[in-house]
């Protein structure tokens, strides 16, 4: 029975914290089951879901993970691996580590992606754009990613306080990147991204 996998990451812009990369895997068998839910469920672009809205997918899918509907993961790749090997490095990393979570056998997966990322090469896989909202899958892989770094960030602002992450989740409002022109960056800022707001800094 083939695996139907749906694969996006959510943290490709921001200038602080990870990247993360959520996984959805549905059974051929249990596909149209779970296509019903997620459009019960509003499941989409995570991007265009209000937060309650993406919170409710988020514990749909929790819930069909433990009746055994789903399997599903998010996995993340720190500032520092992205300052030190780039955005599209971390991507991939990520994409390897989510798909590892849920044990997807490259024999029996069917991986639809986000247009711009990958799996690791021995995957049977497609590139598909804006597949947040062409693919039930990825829309729930979307959802579930963007409540998982939404948190992750949310517990960040408590460790470093004075950033604003849990309103803009790292993303460079003004707001954020004047906090960064007063404070300096903190450990979890990708410093590579931020070289234009640091230059500007050092010639006041």
């Amino acid at each position: 029975m083939k695996w139907l996998v749906g694969v996006d990451e959510v943290g490709r812009g921001p200038l602080a914290g990870p990247i993360s990369v959520g996984v959805v895997v549905a059974l051929e068998r249990h596909y149209p089951k779970v296509c019903r839910a997620f459009r019960t469920l509003g499941s989409g672009d995570s991007k265009t879901l209000s937060a309650a809205r993406r919170e409710r997918v988020a514990r749909g899918l929790r819930r069909m993970a433990a009746r055994g509907e789903v399997l599903v993961a998010v996995r993340s790749v720190s500032a520092t691996y992205i300052d030190r090997r780039g955005i599209v490095s971390a991507a991939r990393r990520a994409v390897a580590a989510a798909l590892r979570a849920v044990g997807a056998n490259s024999a029996l997966a069917d991986v639809s992606l986000d247009a711009g990322l990958t799996a690791p090469k021995f995957f049977t896989q497609r590139s598909i754009v804006r597949g947040e909202a062409a693919h039930p899958l990825i829309g729930a892989a979307s959802c579930l990613a963007k409540v998982s770094r939404d948190a992750l960030m949310a517990r960040l602002a408590a460790k470093y306080p004075g950033y604003g992450f849990e309103e803009h989740a790292g993303y460079g409002t003004l707001a954020h990147r004047r906090a960064i022109v007063a404070l300096g960056p903190s450990a979890v800022h990708r410093r590579s991204f931020l070289k234009t707001i640091l230059a500007a800094k050092l010639a006041t």
